[in-house]
């Protein structure tokens, strides 16, 4: 366990950002990933107080490092907890369940698979988005998802029997309560789960096609004179541009990228490094360094790019 010194001197150089933070054990495993709107107030308060429990008092005796990223919303703290925990899978996020309480959008595991909001993560199978921090804007995008593709929502037992004939009305209700239409038109478990693929690729943010199809849409009524659906319509594009936008962290068209900020604190910099590969992060740092009167932040940022390429000039992408 680190001395009172060690301790002083670790916490000396945490700002009060907003951010996520990482603690490694002495062979340098990252052991915990955790998200603050205070970074400095949150650490030190696992060092100044007696831990409430036997878990987290183990794995502050095994803290040997921190680590920590910079971030600008709770929304971005929350990806890029996630992504670091999905990527790391650290030994303490396992184990305490602290922050397990954000919604999760769920494919369930079953024959035309039902998509709902859940807070519960069961390894039965099922496919897991998330988590998220808005309840608002993802029942919003559930709600918009459902009127573009036919998704199956009751889970009425008159459905195991007409799975039996392998096919599934285009409005998946209407065999599980009865609304009526054009009998001719069907929709195979095939052509169910081609839509499922539409859906995982709109969760998963690679929201063009939405898009795409919603413009389009819009096209077709205002050539129709149909201004009161265009409008409608208009509305929903809107909420889909705002949830691809809305986090400087997650954007879907990156693949491989190495991402730099900077952010001034009085007379400190801090110095954030994201490393993105195949959409995830995989990887953060931040240096700390001596604001210079006679630079510029670009100028310290620039010079601070260096430093850092030359540091992980192995892991940067070309």
């Amino acid at each position: 366990m680190m001395t009172k010194d060690e301790i002083k001197q670790m916490l000396k150089h945490v700002p009060h950002f907003p951010g996520v933070y990482r603690y490694f054990n002495k062979d340098g495993e990252m052991i915990y990933v955790g998200k603050a709107k205070n970074l400095r107030k949150r650490v030190t308060s696992y060092f100044s107080k007696e831990p409430e429990s036997r878990k987290v008092r183990h794995m502050v005796e095994s803290i040997q490092r921190l680590e920590f990223t910079i971030v600008d919303t709770e929304r971005d703290a929350l990806l890029l907890e996630n992504s670091l925990i999905k990527h790391n899978q650290p030994k303490y996020n396992i184990n305490l369940k602290d922050d397990k309480t954000y919604p999760f959008i769920v494919i369930k595991n079953e024959p035309f698979p039902r998509i709902f909001l859940t807070r519960n993560v069961i390894k039965d199978g099922s496919e897991y988005f998330g988590p998220y921090t808005s309840v608002r804007k993802i029942r919003g995008l559930l709600e918009l998802v459902r009127t573009l593709i036919p998704i199956r929502t009751n889970n009425h037992n008159l459905f195991l029997r007409i799975m039996e004939d392998g096919r599934l009305r285009v409005n998946p209700e209407y065999y599980l309560k009865g609304i009526s239409g054009p009998k001719e038109e069907y929709l195979t478990e095939a052509d169910y789960n081609r839509g499922l693929e539409q859906v995982r690729e709109i969760f998963k943010g690679r929201l063009g096609l939405v898009i795409n199809m919603l413009q389009n849409r819009i096209k077709e009524c205002v050539s129709k004179l149909e201004f009161e659906k265009a409008d409608i319509l208009r509305q929903q594009l809107d909420f889909i541009m705002e949830y691809q936008n809305n986090s400087i962290v997650f954007n879907t068209k990156v693949k491989d990228l190495d991402v730099f900020t900077i952010h001034l604190k009085e007379d400190q910099a801090y110095v954030n490094y994201l490393q993105v590969r195949k959409g995830d992060i995989v990887f953060t740092k931040t240096i700390s360094i001596k604001s210079e009167v006679d630079k510029t932040l670009e100028e310290m940022l620039l010079s601070s790019i260096v430093q850092i390429q030359e540091k992980f000039k192995r892991t940067l992408s070309r």
